[in-house]
């Protein structure tokens, strides 16, 4: 594209407003028509700004999706921790890219209908300029009463998790929505001898089609600083604008063209404080359920490391921690089943007293885990303790650690149990932090 067309393109004062306004607190890098970047850190402040970087070959603007007290503080050579002390926040966006157009706005319509699904209304759609889409949640969405307890310097896991978490869960409606779609899926079916529906159901299988084989799905940063292209400007690989839309299963991309590009819609504009919180929870609490599955280091009744007592354990003995959780909780319940389920089995309970006491637990939880859930969490009848009581994501992280003089002597659950029972002397010593717990 000539240099007097990407003039005359910026010369929109609206366009400028419109980057102007989503570059405060961030880093906002121009990026020139021959293809390089400018120096960092930079930032822009001021609209003239703008178009003297377009009169001196600026094509675009790429911003940070953290947000910063001072962005021209930044320096490559600062610590983690130093960047993170100057973190105010961060937007969650997610980045659809696929070869396929159609494809890239079905899994946007999905993508938005599951951020819905967790109450959350204020979400921002852009094309990216090329075949995909970006979905934003701005970061107010994750605050509480303007407390962020942190959740700052959680990037990038947090939004890694949410992604992560997403994925999984529209796996099956986007595997479905791509069948109807395409034809060409008749001669699969055909293949395989397997049902239209049967191929929906699919879960954990991906031999006959993974949706993902299609499409990517994924955060736009993988690390601190890296940069999105912002809304309003240009995409150099195909000379269309990266614009905001409303719906993405209506969008065409002749909408894209300069042309016709659309100032009245917005990017990161709509914030609603909480908004995002029960995703971010649900997203942890997933999170923390498969890491205990998949990572958590199995202890067999045969291993001598440790032996569950002959006899049940009363009640009247578990640590302050367990009794809060049986009490009943309305978040962390996942996490909870995993912690139960393992604490009561090395506390001498059988596989029939484990389940009933956690099936009567759940009716207390607001709003009670589904049954399925239950059922496949009492599949592993392997005997191995919970999680340490200094594991990061689990007592504290779900507000059960409450503390008495005897937990400050032990580092375990179960621990604390076998001595207040008067078992430990007959059990076999927990490895205590050799276990990852």
């Amino acid at each position: 594209m000539r240099t007097s067309e990407i003039i005359k393109y910026y010369s929109n004062k609206k366009i400028r407003e419109k980057i102007l306004g989503l570059a405060e607190h961030r880093e906002v890098i121009p990026r020139y028509s021959n293809g390089g970047f400018g120096k960092r850190p930079q930032i822009i402040l001021y609209d003239n700004e703008i178009i003297n970087l377009v009169r001196n070959g600026v094509s675009s603007f790429h911003a940070s999706q953290e947000i910063w007290q001072n962005p021209m503080l930044l320096d490559t050579n600062m610590r983690p921790d130093e960047v993170a002390d100057l973190r105010i926040g961060w937007d969650f966006i997610m980045d659809i890219d696929t070869k396929y157009f159609e494809y890239a706005r079905i899994a946007a319509h999905v993508l938005i209908e599951a951020l819905k699904a967790h109450n959350v209304f204020n979400y921002s759609v852009k094309f990216s300029g090329g075949t995909g889409f970006h979905i934003a949640v701005p970061w107010e969405a994750f605050l509480k009463k303007n407390k962020e307890n942190g959740l700052r310097r959680k990037f990038p896991e947090a939004p890694i998790i949410i992604t992560s978490y997403l994925k999984e869960l529209i796996k099956k409606e986007l595997r479905k929505k791509l069948l109807e779609y395409s034809d060409g899926f008749e001669n699969l079916m055909k293949r395989t001898g397997l049902s239209f529906d049967k191929l929906v159901e699919i879960e954990g299988n991906d031999k006959f089609f993974n949706p993902y084989s299609l499409i990517g799905i994924d955060t736009v940063l993988l690390s601190s600083r890296h940069l999105f292209r912002m809304p309003f400007v240009f995409n150099e690989k195909t000379w269309l604008i990266s614009q905001p839309c409303k719906d993405p299963v209506k969008f065409e991309i002749e909408m894209a063209k300069p042309e016709n590009v659309n100032t009245e819609l917005g990017f990161l504009e709509q914030k609603s404080k909480g908004e995002g919180i029960y995703l971010l929870k649900q997203a942890y609490e997933w999170f923390w359920y498969k890491k205990s599955l998949k990572n958590e280091e199995i202890v067999d009744v045969k291993d001598k490391t440790f032996e569950a007592p002959k006899r049940a354990v009363e009640a009247s003995y578990f640590p302050p921690c367990i009794k809060k959780i049986l009490e009943g909780l309305s978040d962390g319940r996942k996490r909870s089943v995993f912690i139960l389920t393992n604490f009561l089995r090395s506390c001498g309970w059988s596989q029939e007293m484990v389940e009933k006491k956690i099936r009567d637990w759940n009716k207390k939880n607001k709003p009670p885990l589904k049954e399925n859930f239950l059922v496949q969490s009492f599949k592993n009848k392997k005997i191995f303790p919970p999680p340490n009581c200094d594991n990061e994501g689990y007592y504290k992280d779900i507000g059960v650690c409450v503390p008495d003089d005897l937990c400050s002597k032990i580092k375990n659950p179960v621990s604390y149990t076998l001595r207040r029972s008067g078992s430990f002397k007959k059990t076999k010593k927990i490895r205590d932090g050799k276990n990852g717990r």
